[in-house]
């Protein structure tokens, strides 16, 4: 829902080298705002996106309730990580400069 752009993307991306050597990435999102069956749901496109995902509708049996929403919630935290990592990626590179020299944006 638009309604909750501003509060869901609230966002804290942490960059750390580990002990062992590898860097370690990760993002907390203490606000997600999300639903696999609320009203949103009756809307086909956003329907059959949730169905695409494997998320639609409710959770069974009743020992998994919210499973859907939890999954969905771990997909687009997931999706914003690897967003991150780009832009880290880009800057790191030039390239995200370099684009928006580029293409006058």
């Amino acid at each position: 829902d638009a309604v909750q752009v501003v509060s869901s993307s609230m966002c804290k991306t942490t960059l750390e080298v580990t002990e062992d050597g590898p860097l370690l990435a990760s993002v907390t999102m203490p606000c997600v705002e999300c639903a696999a069956r609320a009203g949103s749901v009756y809307v086909i496109q956003s329907s059959h996106c949730l169905q695409l995902l494997g998320v639609a509708g409710p959770s069974a049996p009743a020992s998994a309730l919210g499973k859907n929403t939890n999954t969905l919630a771990e997909i687009i935290t997931a999706t914003v990580l690897a967003g991150e990592l780009s832009l880290m990626a880009a800057l790191c590179t030039d390239d995200l400069v370099k684009s928006h020299q580029k293409l006058n944006r």
